[in-house]
């Protein structure tokens, strides 16, 4: 949800940074000064 919210404003998604698995719930993103984030569910694991 989280994710969609940051991507439908322009955020960019990074998911090559790393395989969270499947059934994760989050993903990576890039800042506008291009550090990357993880934006993760707080039970994702």
């Amino acid at each position: 949800m989280a994710l969609d919210h940051l991507a439908a404003n322009g955020a960019v998604r990074c998911d090559a940074v790393e395989e969270l698995g499947e059934g994760f719930r989050g993903g990576w993103i890039m800042n506008p000064a291009n550090i990357v984030h993880l934006v993760r569910a707080p039970d994702a694991w």
